[in-house]
């Protein structure tokens, strides 16, 4: 009986084989491999700097290469409003580099498969491809399904340890089952993209395994793709059920269906579709969607409906739910100013506090609500001598790369820009004047500017400057000029009770517009001078004194009061000299700057008053104070203080305070200073006034807390 299956066997093998290639044409000839484009978006991320979501999708055409970004558009769509998000809000780039994965590879190893072969072709050219992060396991079956291996990043110790030694075996197979089992051993998702690749000749031949919509439905649930690589050999796999499950879950399938083949061809076809599906794997994109203006009912999840339309007429929509954060920003001014007159430039600073990362924002300043500065400075430098004379509201707003307003300063500073001009004479000396006297205005502005004043007041006294000018003096190209024709006289006119030898000082200014209004520009500098004493006119001869006879006694006593007399009225002669040229001193230091430049250090006096402080950056060489409007530092309504009380100047390459009258009182580090003192400045100097403080300090020195000693 033995020797008679030995003859029939091989006949019945010859006819099996002839009967599954005739079956293998006839399916050749009528099954369709045509497959659709593939849209997965499997993970979404919140970038807290960027205010933005990353969308981790893949993207594959129907012949499973990734499509290029001219072939299709997408839509995208906050699911919670049904609101589409501005195209400008999402962009989308090509991974150069994609993620890591998770695969199972799934092998058949029935007996009608050249194991040894397929695990070649996976040991050539799957394995060298994968990233060396991805992870890796393995689950074959035949007849029985084998416990899933754990995951390797070292894909050679998988390949030693569990698919060098292989071994078909024999059995019908449980293909679906196996898909199914492998679905149920990925762990939970964390992020990661999951994938199934397939490698089988077997079809269904057991109605009790599971279908393919429930292979389809829990990879949906699972959030992972299935990728199918079939081939014919004595087996004939399912094609349209394989087709279906990889289509369903965002996958690909490549199919081997050339008869006759041998092993090596089987394996061929493997290796090549192996690269194919490396090339697949690697089809990914980035969505990202900035989150501005993105309204969501939940503070924390945000759902996106992304549609997907081709140059193909392809349509695919899917859905993901990405972690969502409200980002908090605000702009500060360092400052508070309010209504002060710049004459030259002041640097107005700003503090951020914002979620996005710096280079992700923009800080815009704006003046009147014109915007003039536009970048990521935090400082504005506003330059008065840059500016038409007027009044300015500067607020700032911190803005992000869309342009879009995350904060904006909760108040507008209101600055008063005032000109900056330069007097000179002709001619250019200015001691002993007579005659005739040119004063010459220069402004560096290059717009129209107002007629100007000129004034003539004794130094230290601008509280008394006359107007000399009759009339306003226009400007031409930034040139006003008045001549006068005999300044001795004019000095004389306006101040007949000056003694010979005072000092004036000229100055000049363009009104504001409304008589409660700054001025719109004032000299830098006033002019200093004196005039030539006039010709004193001669005394007539005194009348003959008749002689008085005194009595010699009398004529003894004199001889000794006489000189004392004398010696104690030049003694009090010389003090009333001594302290009037101390005075005049004092006064021409304030009226005559010198010619040292500006300290690199810039100092500033800080005033507290009721509790409130006033920073004023010391930005020129003389800084006047006192209670009237046009002093550099106003002390407000205090009947304590004058109109014109002191004056601090940058002299001899240092800081020095004195009163600006003679009656004036002031005290400097808790000592009294009546009139005229001349007193030197070091950081920290406290300089009371009336009901003020005035500390004189470093700029850099922002906390004045621990040093000020004097409480009011």
């Amino acid at each position: 009986m033995r020797q008679v299956r030995q003859h029939i066997n091989p006949i019945i093998g010859v006819l099996l084989i002839l009967c599954w290639s005739i079956s293998g044409v006839m399916a050749q000839e009528t099954i369709d491999i045509t497959q659709t484009l593939s849209f997965h978006p499997y993970n979404c991320t919140f970038n807290k700097e960027t205010n933005t979501v990353s969308i981790a999708a893949v993207l594959h055409g129907r012949d499973g290469a990734p499509v290029a970004r001219e072939r299709y558009n997408l839509t995208v769509t906050e699911a919670s409003s049904l609101t589409e998000v501005n195209s400008t809000q999402v962009s989308i780039s090509q991974v150069p580099d994609r993620q890591p994965l998770q695969m199972i590879l799934l092998l058949d190893v029935t007996d009608t498969v050249p194991v040894e072969n397929v695990v070649s072709a996976t040991i050539s050219q799957l394995m060298p491809r994968l990233l060396p992060a991805d992870e890796v396991s393995l689950v074959t079956f035949s007849q029985e399904i084998s416990p899933r291996t754990q995951f390797y990043t070292d894909k050679g110790r998988l390949v030693n340890e569990h698919m060098i030694d292989l071994l078909p075996l024999d059995g019908d197979n449980r293909v679906y089952d196996g898909l199914f089992q492998s679905i149920q051993e990925f762990p939970l998702s964390d992020g990661r993209r999951q994938v199934i690749l397939l490698l089988t000749d077997s079809g269904r031949r057991d109605d009790d395994q599971v279908s393919v919509q429930e292979i389809i439905s829990s990879a949906d649930r699972a959030d992972l793709q299935i990728y199918t690589i079939g081939y014919y050999t004595r087996d004939i796999p399912d094609i349209p059920d394989l087709i279906e499950i990889a289509t369903g879950t965002s996958g690909y399938s490549w199919f081997y269906t050339d008869l006759p083949n041998t092993r090596a061809s089987i394996q061929r076809a493997i290796e090549g579709y192996l690269e194919d599906f490396i090339e697949t794997a690697n089809s990914e994109i980035t969505i990202n969607i900035s989150m501005q203006n993105v309204q969501s009912a939940s503070n924390e999840f945000v759902t996106f409906d992304l549609l997907l339309d081709t140059a193909d007429n392809d349509a695919l929509l899917d859905t993901i739910t990405c972690p969502l954060e409200r980002l908090t920003h605000s702009i500060t001014f360092v400052d508070d100013i309010q209504q002060a007159t710049v004459n030259g430039v002041l640097d107005i600073g700003v503090t951020v506090e914002s979620d996005l990362a710096d280079n992700e924002n923009v800080i815009v300043f704006r003046a009147n609500n014109d915007v003039v500065q536009d970048n990521d400075s935090a400082v504005y430098r506003f330059d008065a001598n840059q500016l038409q004379p007027g009044f300015y509201n500067i607020g700032a707003q911190l803005l992000d790369l869309n342009g879009n307003v995350l904060a904006t300063t909760p108040f507008t500073i209101q600055l008063y820009a005032q000109q900056s001009m330069n007097l000179t004479t002709v001619p250019e000396a200015t001691i002993d004047l007579e005659g005739e006297l040119t004063l010459i205005l220069n402004t560096t502005a290059e717009f129209e500017i107002a007629p100007a004043q000129f004034y003539l007041s004794p130094a230290g006294e601008p509280e008394a400057q006359r107007q000399i000018n009759p009339n306003p003096v226009p400007f031409t190209n930034g040139v006003a000029t008045f001549t006068i024709t005999d300044i001795q006289g004019l000095v004389l006119r306006l101040f007949p009770d000056k003694p010979v030898g005072t000092v004036f000082a000229i100055s000049a200014e363009v009104p504001g517009i409304s008589p409660t209004d700054p001025i719109q520009a004032t000299v830098r500098e006033p002019i200093a001078i004196s005039i030539d004493p006039p010709i004193a006119t001669p005394v007539p001869e005194a009348s003959i004194v008749p002689e008085i006879d005194i009595p010699e006694e009398t004529q003894q006593q004199l001889s000794i009061a006489i000189p004392i007399g004398i010696g104690l009225f030049l003694l009090l002669v010389n003090y009333l000299l001594y302290r009037a040229v101390g005075r005049a001193r004092i006064r021409r230091l304030i009226a005559f700057p010198d010619a040292y430049e500006l300290s690199t250090q810039v100092m500033r006096v800080t005033v507290r008053r009721q509790g409130i402080q006033q920073p004023h950056p010391l930005t020129k060489k003389t800084i006047t104070i006192g209670r009237g409007s046009g002093n550099d530092i106003n002390l407000g309504d205090d009947p304590n203080i004058s109109r014109q009380h002191a004056v601090i100047v940058w002299r001899k390459q240092g800081w020095y305070f004195t009163n600006r009258k003679h009656r004036v009182k002031s005290t400097v580090n808790g000592k009294s200073k009546t009139g005229y003192v001349w007193v030197k400045l070091e950081p920290i100097t406290e300089i009371v006034i009336g009901n003020a403080l005035l500390v004189f300090h470093s700029n850099t020195q922002t906390d004045l807390s621990e040093f000020i000693k004097t409480n009011i």
